[in-house]
């Protein structure tokens, strides 16, 4: 089995990273303030990632299952991605996003939207988040409150953090006071920038995991694939944190403009030569199922 712990569906781009906002164009390119920008190939029409398209790419290069993720530059898509999860519950899982404008009834929004929609959990992608709303705090009062009913309720917390090793610290002394809650730490600790490393030792505790998700688009200005750099720091976090530790994403669509979808597998799959074959079965899905089985109100 081979499952996707990366993935975004949305119907169109809504999202604000900054001030300026995100207005889909079509044919991939999206407006930021002054700026076009190309943030999906030209196939896309509508610049919207549908998940009958993410299904039939899915289906075309072999992926069983994804886990829908969220973040502030797609923009607030709770319902879309409760949609697909009701509508395809044996392909997808999906994650609720942290919004800061409904920080005290965040908490029960996530308990709604698990019991009622079948979500597994909660994604905070501090990096983007805070540059709108820099209070945003993962151990703040109102965000800690969300995460002890996350793991109450047997949720998954999925964490895009900021670059550097600044925010080790809280993980740390966030999953030492939550044993019970499962972490996944996005992008392999930000590879390449300075201090991933350090948030990927994060995952020597034993609830802490990583995904691998677009791990060679971050390389992307200064190598092509099969880029050797991005397979030596999946090769050194799995010496550093083992295999079943680590998962493989896709960041699905964005990455689609660098890599094609069928590469971004291959990338584990046949490439990262130090990796063994079950290294690479426990990457590609072994340790995503073990995981998923594990979340969620199921």
């Amino acid at each position: 089995m081979i499952i996707d712990m990366h993935m975004h569906v949305f119907p169109a781009f809504a999202g604000s990273p900054d001030h300026r906002g995100n207005v889909s164009l079509g044919f991939g390119l999206v407006r930021q303030g002054d700026r076009i920008l190309q943030v999906l190939p030209p196939s896309f029409e509508r610049t919207s990632s549908p998940p009958e398209v993410a299904l039939g790419y899915m289906d075309w290069c072999g992926i069983d299952k994804a886990l829908l993720s969220q973040g502030p530059w797609y923009g607030l898509h709770d319902d879309a991605v409760a949609r697909a999860v009701y509508r395809w519950p044996e392909r997808f899982d999906g994650l609720a996003m942290y919004n800061p404008c409904r920080a005290r009834s965040m908490a029960d929004d996530l308990q709604r939207l698990m019991e009622t929609a079948g979500l597994v959990g909660i994604k905070l992608e501090m990096e983007n988040t805070r540059r709108r709303w820099p209070h945003v705090d993962l151990l703040g009062r109102d965000e800690m409150r969300v995460w002890e009913r996350c793991a109450a309720l047997n949720g998954l917390l999925v964490l895009h953090l900021e670059p550097g090793s600044e925010q080790c610290a809280a993980v740390e002394h966030l999953v030492q006071a939550l044993p019970t809650l499962r972490v996944l730490l996005c992008h392999l600790g930000l590879a390449p920038e300075p201090g991933w490393q350090d948030q990927v030792r994060l995952a020597r505790h034993p609830n802490v995991y990583l995904d691998v998700a677009a791990v060679p688009f971050a390389f992307r200005e200064r190598e092509e694939y099969p880029c050797p750099s991005a397979q030596q720091a999946i090769q050194w976090a799995v010496a550093e944190v083992g295999a079943d530790k680590i998962v493989w994403g896709s960041d699905y669509p964005g990455t689609l403009v660098h890599t094609t979808y069928q590469q971004l597998v291959n990338l584990v799959r046949k490439h990262c030569p130090a990796l063994t074959e079950e290294q690479r079965r426990l990457i590609l899905g072994g340790t995503a199922e073990r995981l998923l089985a594990q979340v969620g109100l199921r």
